[in-house]
């Protein structure tokens, strides 16, 4: 089953999750999609790219999109 989950983040910007058994299928605001696969977390979920480069970290309803070790999308918040 999937789950969609939309996020609101900081700055305006959004997340657009689809959780799918162990892969998110993110779309950003600034139109790029990513798929990323579950990764080992110490409290939460975490995401990473096949590269490793790009990590999607939640914990209850809040998540953050990390690039190349840059917070690019803070703050963000399920709006659903």
């Amino acid at each position: 089953d999937e789950n969609l989950v939309n996020f609101t983040c900081d700055g305006g910007t959004t997340i657009t999750a689809v959780f799918e058994r162990d892969i998110v299928g993110v779309t950003l605001s600034d139109g790029r999609q990513l798929v990323l696969r579950q990764a080992e977390s110490g409290s939460g979920i975490r995401y990473l790219s096949n590269d490793t480069s790009v990590e999607f970290r939640g914990k209850g309803n809040e998540g953050t999109l990390i690039e190349g070790g840059v917070t690019t999308y803070a703050g963000c918040v399920a709006s659903n």
